[in-house]
Parts: structure tokens; C-alpha cells; sequence
């Protein structure tokens, strides 16, 4: 296992009193799997990812990251073991694309001159779609294309590491596919599969339930702090269990002509 989680919660102090934000009995997270987590806005998706990252402590309870206590890697272990793509991302000063891959490179301790981190950043910037912007000052890229350059600068991260020393690296990811069109969301789909095969393993916050569904090996769906359940894709697409947790009903949509398809929506119900 990757992570095992048992009677983890967090706890934070308000006027009204103390107000448990997550809470988890049990838990574990696979190595080389694509884990979604999911669950309505204030669910704790995003702290069930901080405690993951290390980020923040858990109030009570133990997380075990590779068989050992999370709370006893240092900074700069864990920097070399998981990569962490949050939500919220500011650069305030002027740099191009290229540098911004290559802060990806700091916990290894080598610069893009390096022969491998040159190669794994050009990789990183083909699949993303970020070849042209390389020059380009980040501050003048559209929302979506900084975006790509965040999520290119923590896959730049992973990679060398994955290549350099052939261990399994940890993606955590908050709302990845957040600012992007359509077209960059397939092909980083398709992208986040080809990480799969060479040993990567996926802990991705989602809001799209389609995509979580197309995407995900397993679904840990969260509801007001509340662990609902750890399930696999096939038991969440007929959408009764997901019309539970977000308390609306979903129709399921297929096509006989292509099988694979397949989508849940909210509208076909008055």
C-alpha cells in the first residue's frame, strides 16, 4: 500500500467550538492506481490531500506513507517521494515557462543543464502542449496555459526522480483539469495513464464526476468530512450512489454503438 489511514481526523477551533473538518476510520491507497477523491463542495477532499501531502497533521489518528509514519519523513524526504500540485498558485515575479519547469528540479539539486532534467522537462513540455511558451513570461500565459506550466513543473518533479533512481513517485494533485479546455483535459487524461505504466501513483481531488469515473482505478467519496465509502468506478455508474452523497438524482447515459462510453447527468428529471 501507498497510504494506510486508521481513526485519522482534523480538528480545527472555531467561535462554536471545535469543528472536525475530516474524518476517516480506515483507509488505504494503492500503489500505481489512479485514486479520485470526490464529494460535494466543504466535503474535505482538499485536507484528507493536505494530510496526505504532509502538509498538515492529522488531529488524531496515524497515516503510514510506505509502510512507515508520515509525521517521521523529513521535508526534504518527502519532497523526493511525492509531488504536490495545489490549488492555488502564484509566481510574482517575471519568469518564462523553462524556469518554472525547472523549479521542479530544486529537490533533486540540479539545474536544466543537467542532461536527464533537460530531457525529462522536454518530454513534460511536449505532452503538455508547452513547447511554443518555453521563452514565453509566465505572467502573460492565458489561466489555462499557466496552468499546464504548474502541472508541467510537478510532473518535471516526479519524472527525474522516477528516472534518475527507477523508484515509484506519488502524485497529489488538487484540481488538476481546473482551467482547461476540453482538448488539454484528454490528452492530460491520456497523459496521467502513461505516468500509471511507468510506476506512478495518482491522488487527484475532482469535481467531474465523468471524468473521475473515466479516469480512477477507485473512488474515495467523502460527504461533510464524512468517509462514505472507497469504491471501485463499476459501482458508482449507475449513479445511485453518488445521487446519495450529492443529493441529486443522476440519469445514466450509454451508447450502444460505442460501449465504452458512458456518462452520468443531472437534467432528465424535473
Amino acid at each position: 500500500m501507498m497510504f494506510t489511514l486508521k481513526n485519522v481526523s482534523y480538528t480545527i477551533k472555531t467561535r462554536k467550538g471545535d469543528r472536525t473538518l475530516v474524518n476517516v476510520p480506515e483507509l488505504r491507497i494503492p500503489k500505481h492506481k489512479f485514486t479520485a477523491l470526490i464529494g460535494p463542495n466543504g466535503a474535505g477532499k482538499t485536507t484528507l490531500l493536505n494530510m496526505l501531502s504532509g502538509d498538515e497533521e492529522p488531529t488524531t489518528g496515524e497515516i503510514r506513507f510506505d509502510d512507515y509514519l508520515l509525521q517521521d519523513y523529513t521535508i526534504a524526504e518527502l519532497a523526493q517521494k511525492r509531488c504536490v500540485l495545489p490549488q492555488l498558485q502564484h509566481i510574482p515575479f517575471a519568469i518564462n515557462v523553462m524556469a518554472v519547469l525547472s523549479m521542479g528540479l530544486m529537490p533533486h539539486g540540479v539545474s536544466y543543464r543537467h542532461e536527464g532534467a533537460h530531457n525529462v522537462m522536454m518530454e513534460v513540455a511536449e505532452h503538455l502542449q508547452l513547447t511554443h511558451l518555453l521563452d514565453r513570461t509566465y505572467q502573460v500565459l492565458s489561466g489555462g496555459e499557466q496552468h499546464r506550466t504548474q502541472i508541467g513543473r510537478v510532473l518535471v518533479q516526479a519524472l527525474f526522480e522516477l528516472e534518475t533512481c527507477g523508484e515509484d513517485r506519488l502524485l497529489l494533485l488538487d484540481e488538476p483539469f481546473n482551467h482547461l479546455d476540453l482538448y488539454h483535459q484528454k490528452h492530460l487524461l491520456k497523459y496521467f495513464k502513461t505516468l500509471q505504466e511507468k510506476g506512478i501513483t495518482i491522488v487527484c481531488v475532482m469535481h467531474d464526476l465523468n471524468q473521475a469515473l473515466h479516469a480512477a482505478d477507485q473512488c474515495v467519496v467523502l460527504k461533510q468530512g464524512e468517509l462514505h465509502g472507497v469504491y471501485q468506478v463499476n459501482e458508482l455508474k449507475d449513479g445511485r450512489i453518488l445521487g446519495e452523497v450529492f443529493n441529486i438524482p443522476f440519469v445514466e447515459l450509454t451508447n450502444q454503438e460505442h460501449p465504452n462510453a458512458h456518462s452520468l447527468s443531472i437534467f432528465g428529471y424535473e
